[in-house]
């Protein structure tokens, strides 16, 4: 009835998976918008954003959003080890 105690080895490594999946979620976005460009019928369609067509336009807003994102889970990265840095 009682689940046996987990060790400590257990609880670090699933305390540090737990921070580890924060670190990765700030790209998520940008990447998922870029994997469903094709798909979106406001993008796929015949027109043109700011003179430009519309996929060239979401491609390079969302290109240019995942450098931001990127350095943000970097840091996220840094604070989680920060003697890892030297």
């Amino acid at each position: 009835m009682h689940d046996p105690p987990k060790s400590a080895l257990w609880q670090q490594s699933w305390l540090a998976a737990k921070r580890m999946t924060g670190q990765y979620l700030p790209p998520v976005l940008p990447a998922v918008a870029l994997i469903t460009m094709p798909f979106l019928p406001f993008v796929n369609t015949p027109g043109l954003w700011l003179g430009l067509p519309r996929m060239m336009v979401w491609a390079a807003a969302w290109s240019l959003a995942l450098v931001p994102a990127l350095r943000w889970s970097q840091r996220l990265m840094e604070r989680a080890e920060p003697d890892s840095r030297r």
